[in-house]
């Protein structure tokens, strides 16, 4: 999960941001960076991210954008707020259906794996 958050400008020396310390678990790289830029629905949005993780937050960016603009072109809803929260709630919905897919999968291949387990004992168990 990327530790995202909106941009803000970095505050000025002596003020009580910039002489804040730094709270257990937090990157420091995220307040020592400048944030990048993501365009959603045609609108800039300033996001700090750890600088590892910039190529992630782009791509997720544009996914975002592009399921956005899918709901915006239905002309079904309207104004950016209600897009946005049909998006996600949207990519939720792809994200509980692949994870349930990937149970399916890691159970389906836990049988087999047991499988071949007991028959790689029973040929090992007869010599």
């Amino acid at each position: 999960m990327l530790p995202l958050r909106l941009g803000k400008p970095k505050a000025k020396r002596g003020t009580e941001a910039a002489t804040a310390p730094i709270e257990p678990g937090k990157h420091t790289i995220m307040s020592e960076k400048s944030p990048i830029k993501v365009h959603l629905l045609g609108k800039e949005y300033p996001i700090v991210c750890p600088q590892n993780e910039e190529h992630d937050l782009l791509i997720a960016a544009r996914y975002l954008d592009d399921k956005m603009r899918q709901i915006r072109d239905t002309g079904r809803v309207f104004g950016a707020e209600r897009i946005a929260v049909m998006a996600a709630l949207n990519i939720a919905h792809e994200l509980i259906q692949l994870q349930q897919q990937n149970r399916m999968l890691s159970a389906g291949l836990s049988e087999r794996l047991s499988a071949m387990h007991e028959k790689i004992d029973a040929t090992l168990g007869g010599e």
